[in-house]
C-alpha cells in the first residue's frame, strides 16, 4: 500500500482515486478483485499504522476541480463520460 503516497496527497489536499471493488477472494496463490469503477475521494487525516479504518469524502469529478487529472494525478488524458460504466476484472499475483 502506497502509505507514505497516501499521507502527503491527504496533507496537500490532493485527492485520490481509489477503485471500488464489488468482489475479491484469496482462493489459491492469487488475489482476484472485480473493479467495478473509480471514485474521487477527498481522504481525512490518517495515522498510517494501520491501527484505524481510513475515511475520507467521496468528491464528485464533474464539481470538483481537484479531481481532474491535471490537478495531481500522474496519467494524463480525460476522464471518461458519466454515462460510461466501466468495469475491470484485475488479478493481483504479486
Amino acid at each position: 500500500e502506497p502509505i507514505d503516497e497516501l499521507q502527503y496527497a491527504q496533507s496537500h489536499d490532493i485527492p485520490v482515486w481509489l477503485p471500488i471493488v464489488t468482489y475479491s477472494d484469496d482462493f489459491g496463490s492469487d488475489l482476484h478483485l472485480v473493479i467495478v469503477n473509480f471514485a474521487c475521494v477527498d481522504l481525512d487525516e490518517f495515522d498510517g499504522t494501520g491501527g484505524s479504518d481510513w475515511t475520507g469524502t467521496v468528491l464528485d469529478p464533474d464539481v470538483d476541480p481537484r479531481c481532474k487529472k491535471s490537478f495531481g494525478l500522474r496519467t494524463g488524458g480525460q476522464n471518461p463520460p458519466g454515462t460510461l460504466m466501466p468495469q475491470y476484472t484485475y488479478v493481483v499475483t504479486q
